[in-house]
């Protein structure tokens, strides 16, 4: 097919600047390896700073992974998402470590090649530890996971403040906090009436008053998990500031009324932190393997 003049020569102008873009970045992927391994203050600085990066994200990882697996606050109101997302990060995590040992193989066999030439004086033909199509493969799935790492960061974190908003500012407006809200009231209506019918239950707690499993027959989970709050978050109340304790011993409610946060306000900090933590590292390591991964694949002398 003929091509008029003016075309061809687009296509000769697209074509040096791909060429040129990929020498540019040969170049600084070389200059990469150069700085790694440079026995001066800038290849241990840039060493430790590679360190000291994989160490936090690492670290915060398994601290998130601790929290969100013990915490049954992030598991309720976010479900399995930030065990989701943490357990695609260690996955993308142990590529990075693989992709770390082959950097440093990498290095080594690039310094032997430099020594060597330098004794012999020729320029010898580079050898290759793997194959290259074999070993750019692995890198293209290297990106696999990274990229749902950094996907489902994301989505943990808007998750997570989403619902820190809802509890925070529209508290009992709708979803789950209206039912427990609703569940909360069920429960303090019946509570009134039965200090009121009892009056030994004054200092006592609602699960204890007579008829209590037959008005909230099990399982009951809002119920169970209204008392896990104020039990284990020291909280009164779903959404209300001035809720009555109710699972909590309240002998000294009577003479000297105990303020306490409302719950919502410690669920909506505790589901926050929970998605930030497993949730930015996750990103972050994505986006350092997924660039990582990328250079490596485009580098010629791979």
């Amino acid at each position: 097919m003929y091509l008029m003049p003016h075309k061809l020569t687009r296509q000769h102008e697209r074509g040096a600047v791909s060429r040129h873009l990929h020498s540019c970045w040969n170049r600084f992927v070389d200059g990469i390896f150069n700085l790694i391994q440079d026995e001066g203050t800038k290849g241990y600085a840039m060493r430790a700073v590679i360190s000291l990066v994989t160490l936090s994200v690492s670290g915060c990882l398994f601290w998130g992974a601790h929290i969100c697996m013990r915490s049954l606050h992030v598991q309720f109101w976010l479900g399995g998402l930030p065990q989701l997302t943490l357990a695609v990060s260690m996955l993308a995590l142990g590529f990075g470590w693989v992709l770390s040992i082959h950097l440093r193989v990498l290095v080594y066999v690039r310094n032997a090649q430099h020594k060597e030439r330098q004794k012999t004086g020729k320029d010898h033909k580079p050898r290759r530890c793997s194959s290259s199509r074999l070993l750019r493969t692995a890198l293209a799935f290297t990106c696999v996971p990274s990229i749902v790492a950094i996907w489902l960061g994301c989505r943990t974190v808007l998750a997570g403040l989403s619902v820190s908003e809802s509890l925070t500012k529209k508290c009992g407006q709708s979803g789950t906090s209206f039912e427990l809200e609703e569940t909360h009231k069920k429960l303090q209506a019946f509570y009134v009436e039965c200090r009121k019918n009892v009056p030994a239950m004054r200092s006592r707690p609602v699960d204890q008053c007579p008829d209590f499993k037959k008005a909230f027959p099990p399982p009951a989970p809002f119920v169970r998990y209204i008392e896990a709050m104020e039990r284990g978050l020291d909280c009164t109340g779903i959404c209300r500031f001035t809720a009555q304790p109710l699972f909590s011993n309240s002998s000294a409610v009577s003479s000297r009324p105990q303020i306490r946060q409302r719950c919502s306000s410690e669920l909506a900090s505790i589901v926050a932190n929970a998605a930030l933590l497993s949730g930015i590292p996750a990103a972050i390591l994505g986006v350092i393997i997924f660039l990582v991964a990328t250079a490596l694949y485009m580098f010629d002398e791979l």
